[in-house]
């Protein structure tokens, strides 16, 4: 199994033992060793527990040594002052200017609704 190889050699990069690993992540012993040799399959949740424990994200389980993880179509990250400026809701695609219009609308009718409540006080 591709992911309890990458685990192996995460761990051993680490100079971890299993037993290491298993007291880090707070999982049994037993079920790392089976994982390790690739006889279990570990759920979502054990392997956040493994990747906090080696110090590593989760995608390193499943991308080859030195690959990244690709992220298609994803914006540029931008603060929420700068939304609020036309010009950068101008170079946007439709569907992204409608999500951060509508987003934008929300946390402006939640910010009135908490000062009209304080306001009232």
């Amino acid at each position: 199994m591709e992911i309890a190889r990458r685990f192996r050699r995460l761990r051993l990069q680490n100079s971890l033992s299993l037993a290491e690993v298993a007291a880090r992540a707070r999982l049994e012993l037993c079920f790392l060793s089976r994982f390790d040799d690739g006889s279990e399959v570990p759920s979502w949740e054990a392997l956040n527990s493994l990747a906090a424990a080696l110090e590593v994200p989760v995608f390193e389980f499943f991308c080859s040594d030195g690959e990244r993880p690709l992220t298609p179509r994803l914006t540029p990250r931008v603060a929420l002052e700068e939304l609020a400026n036309e010009d950068v809701l101008d170079h946007l695609p439709e569907p992204a200017r409608l999500a951060i219009t509508t987003m934008l609308l929300s946390a402006i009718r939640r910010a009135s609704i908490r000062l009209g409540r304080r306001g009232g006080r």
